[in-house]
């Protein structure tokens, strides 16, 4: 079952191999998940330089990101993926110990956990990391249309993703909390990373929904999708935002 998951999640991984162009004619085709599948997410872990200078945290989480799109399948995970805590007792050497439920040097490593976001209503979501030592981002692929385009390559697509990024020690990258419009029962794409270089281990995020409540644990919204196919539909011409640029998407009929 779990294999069949994973692999789920490379078929949307590998689609295509380009990268979109704003205001270009794309054959796109709705996205059917055919059941949420179980909840979770698969994680990765690497390393992370011991002690390293927090100045590097940006472009380190950047590349992490990219890897852990490129490395999939990883460790499936039923773990609370929005908190995690562990104390180094010593700071000036390198400790092994436990996060998310994968033991790592927790003095120095690297995280991520990829899963498919499921609104269970219509409305505004505020994704926040919270509190965070040393660093850590979240990317969500919060456009319905792209997903089953002919040029979908997460790894490309994730500078067009909406990034929310907090590292308390950089603030020109640090972003703050990011509000999106998202559909209820829809599948997006959400990728979170986590950075630590030394010291204790510290994060915590959270979600709140179009009610207002805090989604302190999201075990009831992130799955592993089943059977993700493209239903092809016929369409007219449509223009969409992803992150800060538009584009225009042209649909078709199946054959």
């Amino acid at each position: 079952m779990i294999s069949h998951l994973l692999s789920s999640i490379i078929l949307l991984l590998t689609l295509g191999n380009g990268t979109a162009k704003a205001d270009s004619s794309r054959s796109c085709q709705r996205m059917d998940m055919g059941g949420r599948g179980d909840s979770g997410s698969v994680q990765q872990l690497y390393d992370a330089p011991f002690g390293a200078d927090k100045s590097l945290l940006y472009e380190h989480i950047q590349s992490a990101a990219e890897q852990s799109l490129v490395d999939q399948p990883g460790n499936p995970n039923l773990e609370d993926i929005f908190h995690f805590n562990a104390t180094v007792n010593d700071q000036d050497i390198p400790q092994l110990g436990e996060v998310s439920g994968l033991n790592t040097w927790i003095s120095n490593f690297t995280w991520s956990a990829l899963t498919w976001f499921v609104p269970t209503e219509s409305g505004d979501y505020t994704f926040s990391i919270n509190d965070v030592s040393d660093g850590a981002a979240i990317y969500i692929y919060d456009n319905l249309d792209f997903l089953c385009c002919d040029d979908l390559n997460l790894v490309e697509w994730l500078p067009k993703s909406t990034q929310v990024i907090n590292i308390p020690t950089d603030k020109e990258h640090t972003t703050g909390p990011k509000t999106l419009t998202l559909e209820k029962d829809q599948f997006y794409a959400f990728l979170m990373v986590y950075v630590n270089f030394s010291g204790d281990v510290t994060f915590s995020a959270s979600i709140t929904d179009p009610s207002g409540n805090t989604i302190a644990n999201p075990r009831d919204y992130i799955f592993l999708p089943t059977s993700p196919t493209c239903d092809y539909t016929r369409r007219t011409s449509m223009v969409y935002s992803l992150g800060t640029e538009s584009y225009t998407t042209t649909y078709s009929t199946s054959y």
